[in-house]
């Protein structure tokens, strides 16, 4: 009976080390931070310049705006006191025709933060800057679908069947204990 307790006890512990460690336990990561990311113009030409803008999770972030394809940092822009930055950006001159992606990002990749954007060969008509609800400047973060008391959830389920197994063996015992009627 000894035997038996000791190897749910012994269970009951590694399973709560093996789970307490999940994904996202520790809290830091939960819930997802909310960036955004705007482009002031969605069709360019090669060779124009447009104003790139975004608000991130902190102060202080140094944020990367990527042109891809071809996959190369186009400008970079430090986030202000009230995490928000603006910057220009150039579309390089040999810019193949067609929709290209602007990608933000810091460089621990707290928020990624992607906007799509139309290179034509002719200087494109004003237009007024998209809303953030377009596809056009979608912020691209994972939705929080999880808890970050995973670990105490577990750490009471644990203590929970620890607590059960030692009731168990104890009516058991006190079962064999008592003499039997008629026996």
């Amino acid at each position: 009976m000894k035997r038996i307790f000791a190897v749910l006890a012994l269970g009951a512990l590694a399973l709560l080390a093996v789970f307490s460690g999940t994904a996202g336990a520790d809290g830091k990561n939960y819930p997802p931070t909310k960036c955004t990311f705007e482009v002031s113009r969605s069709t360019v030409s090669p060779g124009e310049t447009i104003t790139v803008s975004g608000k991130w999770p902190e102060a202080g972030l140094d944020v990367a705006i990527a042109l891809d394809p071809p996959g190369i940092v186009i400008g970079r822009a430090t986030t202000a006191p009230d995490r928000t930055f603006s910057t220009p950006v150039t579309i390089p001159a040999d810019q193949p025709v067609g929709h290209a992606k602007l990608i933000a990002a810091d460089k621990n990749k707290s928020c990624v933060a992607t906007a799509v954007i139309l290179v034509t060969k002719t200087p494109a008509a004003p237009v007024t800057p998209a809303s953030p609800a377009s596809p056009a400047t979608q912020a691209r973060t994972l939705a929080f679908t999880g808890s970050d008391s995973t670990g105490t959830i577990v750490a009471v389920a644990a203590v929970a069947v620890a607590i059960g197994s030692v009731l168990l063996v104890a009516a058991r015992r006190r079962g064999r204990a008592r003499p039997r009627i008629g026996a």
